[in-house]
């Protein structure tokens, strides 16, 4: 068997191919990171008998290495399963969090269940702009490190934005942000609401019913 199979030929002709390769490549990229993770706890205990040493600064510029190569490692993974989710709601909704990573500072987790896609352009478009405001509104307001983004798509679309920021008191400050999110879910017949998240940060949850929503 040819090992010069393209990625097209994967997908299409050899489906079981594809899956085994996905997973070979999620294990790499999970065993790489926690590689990478476990030699940094280990520098940084092997720092404190070192400080005030030039030791001590090596060591900190290499702990700052490879925390950048963590958050590199996470943003290929990403990619590669935004390219996996080329059409579709999935492939802008991972489109759009790669584009926000860099304003975040952070590569936020994304997370689907439930249907692949809606037939509705008008929820499509609603819940791509509603996702870039909430994001927005991290980035602006929750002084946060890390966001879980989460879709379900059933009989509801169910749009989750989860952040371990200052909670609730920043992103209630009034703005056209929120008032847009409510306006847009009102107009569907949707739902939004915000509630703080434990031990700390907010979840933001915007809804809208794909039953009824004509497909366009």
């Amino acid at each position: 068997m040819p090992l010069d199979l393209d990625r097209a030929e994967l997908r299409q002709g050899r489906p079981e191919i594809n899956l085994d390769l996905e997973r070979t490549t999620q294990d790499r990229h999970d065993r790489a990171t926690q590689l990478i993770f476990g030699a940094g706890l280990r520098l940084q205990n092997a720092l404190g008998p070192l400080e005030g040493t030039p030791a001590a600064n090596t060591i900190r510029d290499v702990l700052d290495d490879l925390d950048g190569a963590i958050r590199e490692l996470r943003g290929v993974a990403l990619r590669l399963e935004s390219d996996r989710h080329t059409a579709g709601i999935r492939g802008d909704v991972l489109a759009l969090v790669i584009e926000m990573s860099g304003q975040l500072g952070f590569q936020p987790q994304v997370v689907f269940n439930g249907q692949p896609d809606i037939q509705s352009h008008e929820l499509h478009q609603e819940t791509l702009e509603v996702l870039r405001e909430m994001l927005s509104n991290v980035h602006r307001h929750a002084q946060a490190t890390a966001a879980t983004v989460e879709l379900t798509i059933g009989p509801t679309l169910v749009l989750q934005v989860t952040d371990n920021g200052a909670g609730l008191a920043t992103l209630l400050r009034p703005g056209r942000g929120l008032t847009s999110m409510q306006d847009r879910v009102w107009q569907l017949g949707g739902s939004f609401y915000l509630r703080p998240d434990h031990p700390a940060g907010a979840v933001a949850v915007w809804s809208a019913p794909t039953a009824g929503q004509q497909p366009t």
